[in-house]
């Protein structure tokens, strides 16, 4: 955790179910103090497992899913709306996904918003997603990432309410 008055990292004292050691996964803040985190790397493998992290009790816990869940994939981006968590794009070292995937927090459940085609921003390596806010309607933005060269396409999904 970084101390933003000292400026300096602290170590975070844990217990529960670890997750295991993984880079290029996503993670959201839900409701100022449950860190969720999904997917990612290991040295050799692509995820799809799904963990919390609650921060009154510093506990770490696998959330167990019912039914439907994501094909494993690292690299995609992840933007949380209300109690609905978008994440978009990622893959693993064969293939990139072109879904975008709602993980509703409450429910405990995964979901399919949209299949986009292959050209999508959603396909490219590294593209960042936020979300945006305008006249009562939430929006989802990507920009850019990477495919054969760097890109400065923008695509916007609007969603359900």
């Amino acid at each position: 955790m970084f101390d933003l008055k000292s400026a300096t990292w602290l170590t975070l004292q844990c217990t529960g179910a670890r997750l295991s050691p993984r880079s290029n996964h996503v993670a959201t803040l839900y409701d100022d103090k449950t860190l969720l985190v999904f997917g990612g790397a290991s040295k050799s493998r692509t995820l799809n497992d799904l963990y919390s992290l609650d921060f009154e009790t510093m506990v770490w816990s696998r959330i167990k899913i019912r039914g439907f869940h994501p094909s494993p994939r690292a690299g995609c981006c992840g933007v949380l709306c209300g109690t609905k968590w978008y994440i978009a794009g990622g893959g693993s070292r064969k293939k990139r996904h072109t879904e975008t995937f709602i993980y509703d927090v409450l429910k405990s459940e995964w979901s399919v918003a949209v299949a986009s085609p292959p050209s999508s921003i959603t396909t490219n390596k590294g593209f960042s997603l936020v979300l945006v806010q305008h006249k009562d309607k939430d929006f989802l933005v990507a920009f850019g990432g990477y495919r054969k060269e760097p890109s400065n396409q923008v695509e916007v999904l609007i969603t359900k309410e």
